[in-house]
């Protein structure tokens, strides 16, 4: 296993892990989990993310923190929005990306799927370094707790990794 796949399923252990193990959530009226409307999304290289991470961007001066061409570009109204970034880190090759799914949130607790994508192991791609993210703008949510949900990589010749 390369360094990237035990990254990658490292990544996803740990959103396992957070979440007991849960997968999608169902809306509920009565106070259960909420699918978020992903307003606008996009997928990118971002040098200003250099590690795995799911996080929550909230206010400019937290975009400002991370000084990411790529959400400046997308002109969000922190009066109104967040962005919730999916970051897979440095990656050695091109062909990685990665994609948001859903975001769900419940009181202050967000919960974020997502799909990591990598080269398979036969496939052509360049030797240069890359910065895979995908960033999905929702309505603001205020401080929560993110609980990363990455539920597969995908493009590997051995398959899905299992948790």
């Amino acid at each position: 296993m390369s360094k990237q796949q035990m990254m990658l399923s490292a990544l996803i252990a740990v959103g396992l892990l957070t979440t007991g193990c849960k997968t999608s959530g169902t809306a509920s009226v009565d106070g259960g989990i909420e699918p978020l409307v992903i307003l606008r999304h996009m997928e990118a290289s971002d040098h200003a993310f250099r590690h795995a991470a799911v996080e929550v961007i909230r206010s400019q001066t937290d975009l400002d923190h991370h000084g990411s061409g790529t959400l400046a570009s997308m002109d969000i109204d922190f009066n109104e929005q967040s962005a919730v970034v999916l970051a897979l880190g440095e990656q050695p090759t091109a062909g990685w990306s990665a994609q948001i799914t859903s975001v769900q949130h419940h009181h202050d607790q967000l919960y974020v799927q997502g799909i990591a994508h990598q080269p398979a192991d036969d496939e052509v791609v360049a030797s240069v370094l890359t910065y895979p993210i995908a960033v999905a703008v929702i309505p603001r949510v205020d401080e929560v707790v993110v609980h990363p949900e990455i539920i597969d990589i995908v493009g590997n010749d051995d398959g899905p990794a299992s948790p």
